[in-house]
């Protein structure tokens, strides 16, 4: 084996150490593949490409049953990834890259929301934007400015929220993703519930409600909001109804939303959950809201989201302040056995 062989070998190997998260899930020719593009960016092909889509949408059912910390350093691997790829990558391939990288910064965005890392979410979130915008992917895109929506609106900043709700419903129009169009009309509607603007929430929550009903009857498979459909919807009608003080009907909505749910979206599951506690908080039935807090705990344990984290807190201290010693007493106990006390 002559110097040259046995260099590109070492080379091959402290390549493949050092990026242990993008080869994730890869077989061995596979993992030389993508390997090579790292060393030889020219070499990028589609398989590559089609490589860390399969690595990404893996990371993202990771995040949705576990939380974000079992996919963040792979997604920024892959990220990482990307960006060095796109220097060389021939022009046919382009878009297709610019397109990863996008949907790549967009799920590091969103990885870091919910790690309440804020800043970094916006960071990402703004790549994410450039990069789709420059692919000319308008789905994307839209879907983009609908997380950057939902960060806004998070923060208490519902102006920002509408701004980006209303960019991603432009883009979402030009689409016929009617899941995406929905998806848009949802994060509209959680900006207007916390801006007050109740007639102009409710008109947004019908069209949300008429675009998933059409999708969900047309059996579409979106490529990007995957995750939302009726039971999604239901749990934002019961997040907006709370903000807008009906509570009856947002408790209706959140065990509308339970019903509904795929049980292996854990992270949303708990959501629901925790908007249901609310509305019996809000109720003074603290049993029942105890009952439900621990029900709640019980999933936060499965998925460390810390968003999660903070509002099963935020419940807890609500029930608190109901007055019943005994019902925070039984929910304390039952968060210790979690590991959250």
């Amino acid at each position: 084996m002559n110097r040259r062989e046995v260099l590109r070998l070492l080379g091959w190997a402290a390549t493949a150490a050092a990026a242990t998260p993008v080869l994730h899930g890869l077989d061995a020719e596979e993992q030389a593949r993508v390997t090579l593009a790292m060393q030889v960016p020219s070499r990028v092909d589609a398989s590559v490409i089609e490589h860390s889509e399969a690595v990404l949408w893996r990371c993202m059912r990771q995040d949705d049953a576990l939380g974000p910390q079992a996919a963040l350093d792979t997604v920024l691997a892959q990220r990482n990834l990307a960006r060095a790829m796109l220097a060389e990558c021939q022009t046919t391939l382009r878009p297709r890259l610019l397109s990863l990288f996008s949907n790549l910064s967009r799920f590091a965005g969103w990885l870091s929301f919910d790690l309440r890392d804020f800043e970094s979410g916006w960071y990402f979130y703004e790549q994410a934007r450039s990069s789709a915008h420059e692919a000319e992917n308008s789905e994307l895109a839209s879907f983009v400015l609908c997380n950057m929506s939902h960060l806004a609106t998070w923060q208490g900043r519902p102006r920002v929220g509408i701004d980006n709700a209303v960019a991603a419903q432009g883009w979402a129009k030009r689409s016929c993703d009617l899941r995406l169009q929905a998806y848009a009309s949802d994060v509209a509607a959680r900006a207007f519930a916390l801006d007050g603007q109740r007639s102009a929430c409710l008109a947004e929550l019908e069209a949300a409600d008429r675009a998933v009903s059409a999708a969900t009857a047309r059996h579409e498979r979106p490529s990007f909001v995957y995750f939302y459909g009726p039971g999604q919807f239901a749990y934002t009608q019961s997040l907006c109804l709370l903000q807008l003080d009906d509570d009856g009907q947002a408790a209706q909505a959140a065990r509308s939303s339970l019903e509904l749910l795929d049980g292996s979206f854990v992270r949303n599951v708990a959501f629901s959950t925790l908007a249901l506690a609310d509305a019996h908080v809000r109720a003074r039935d603290v049993d029942r809201a105890a009952q439900v807090l621990g029900d709640a705990g019980e999933l936060v344990a499965r998925n460390r989201s810390a968003r999660l984290t903070q509002r099963l807190r935020v419940g807890r201290s609500q029930l608190a302040q109901c007055g019943s010693v005994k019902a925070v007493r039984t929910l304390d106990d039952r968060l210790a056995a979690y590991g959250l006390a």
